[in-house]
């Protein structure tokens, strides 16, 4: 076959792309930095090993995708202080992506089996921002949480690759595995002991998200792969400097109330007719024991 069709012999691919980051602080008082961040970094190209070994872009009818790049800005500010005569941190950030040929796995039908291949999606946009912060109103109490807001989109979103030696054109979005709304708020009490005996803490935290998509072509291909929003609460119970020493221990239970819910999933109706959605951890009770050195 190689001798009949030259151009099957040798594939190779060779790619690269600068990666840099720039940034600018500014320290307007002791508790409060201001700072500004430009990044633009890179994932390498590549070659489709499933797809038939014919030079030229996926898109082309070949089996080689671009590298991906993006750039991206981001500005925050951080205060680490007291507020009300109490240790008090806060940070916000606000940031947009550019991202060009984006990489996406699409399962598709070569040869009447299953394969994964690459498409390159021409560009998406995530823009958004985050928050976290933690107080200790009291010497016993520490309370604090995080919130995230991401609106990811892809742009310019027509890819093709080729499915059972056909090459499609294909719309994708939305954008996968990014949920739009994410936070988590936490309490941990102290609990009162001897401090010779060392620290013992009980914290809850809670985790919630909205739904994501767990497949880059839901809206048109892959249709039924979005997962729904969940909330989880974790318990951890724990003890340092045990009688002074340097042994630590805890046990913990993670999603306390048992919440099913599905953490991702893979898209295989394309190519055999349906979808696997991947369950979360259910319930978890465990114990840590360890020291500190």
């Amino acid at each position: 076959m190689y001798d009949l069709f030259p151009q099957y012999r040798t594939l190779v691919g060779k790619y690269d792309n600068p990666s840099w980051t720039a940034s600018i602080e500014y320290q307007a008082t002791p508790e409060l930095l201001l700072y500004g961040t430009q990044r633009g970094s890179w994932r390498t190209g590549g070659l489709n090993g499933f797809a038939p070994p014919i030079p030229g872009l996926t898109g082309d009818g070949g089996s080689e995708f671009l590298p991906e790049t993006t750039i991206d800005f981001e500005v925050g500010a951080k205060f680490s202080g007291r507020l009300a005569d109490r240790p008090f941190r806060f940070s916000i950030a606000g940031y947009t992506q550019q991202i060009k040929d984006v990489q996406r796995t699409v399962f598709v039908s070569i040869a009447g089996g299953l394969a994964a291949v690459t498409a390159s999606v021409p560009k998406a946009k995530v823009s958004g921002f985050e928050i976290d912060g933690q107080y200790s109103p009291a010497d016993w109490l520490r309370i604090g949480g995080a919130l995230s807001y991401a609106d990811a989109r892809f742009t310019s979103n027509v890819a093709s690759f080729l499915s059972g030696g056909v090459l499609s054109s294909t719309a994708f979005g939305p954008y996968p595995d990014t949920p739009k709304w994410s936070g988590s708020v936490f309490g941990e009490i102290v609990l009162p002991m001897p401090s010779e005996l060392g620290e013992a803490t009980l914290r809850a935290d809670y985790y919630g998200q909205t739904s994501t998509w767990f497949s880059s072509t839901g809206a048109t291909i892959s249709p039924g792969t979005k997962a729904a929003g969940y909330e989880i609460v974790n318990l951890r119970l724990g003890w340092t400097d045990i009688g002074g020493s340097t042994l630590n221990a805890a046990i913990f239970a993670n999603n306390v109330f048992d919440k099913g819910y599905f953490s991702g999933g893979l898209q295989t109706g394309t190519a055999l007719g349906l979808n696997t959605a991947i369950p979360g951890t259910p319930r978890m009770i465990g114990a840590e024991i360890g020291f500190s050195f």
